[in-house]
């Protein structure tokens, strides 16, 4: 059960999410949450890099965008990760999503992303705008 009443579970549909656990959402806060599974570790039993990667990829899905919906698709086009602290299995990551700005054709976001007050990594990424998608210029 995640913590606080205000995050649900995000039904993705994709085999892909399966082993690292289910995404969480607490759409008033644009939190993008998970938590730290077996399956997202390495080797010295803390995070993959590739699992937390695999999260920032995901922001924003935080912002109300859910990817199912091959119409309204708006694939990434740069994602860069900064690893900055460790996380171990069982803990509550929170990605905390803020949309920079949006274009015709691209969104910029950027994520933060934390255990509790310790901070994890942070990620910036560049996604398509499709024009079928809910993001308009702003």
């Amino acid at each position: 059960m995640p913590p606080g009443e205000n995050y649900e579970v995000i039904k993705l549909g994709d085999p892909f999410w399966v082993p690292i656990g289910p995404l969480y959402i607490d759409k008033a806060r644009q939190r993008l949450c998970m938590y730290v599974s077996e399956a997202a570790c390495n080797y010295t039993g803390k995070l993959h890099g590739g699992a937390l990667s695999t999260l920032a990829d995901a922001q924003l899905i935080a912002m109300g965008e859910h990817h199912a919906d091959p119409e309204t698709h708006t694939p990434t086009i740069n994602l860069t990760v900064d690893f900055i602290g460790m996380a171990q299995v069982g803990e509550w990551l929170e990605a905390e999503v803020t949309l920079l700005r949006v274009t015709r054709r691209l969104l910029f976001t950027q994520a933060l992303i934390t255990v509790g007050d310790r901070l994890v990594g942070r990620s910036n990424a560049i996604y398509r705008n499709n024009p079928k998608s809910r993001y308009k210029l702003t």
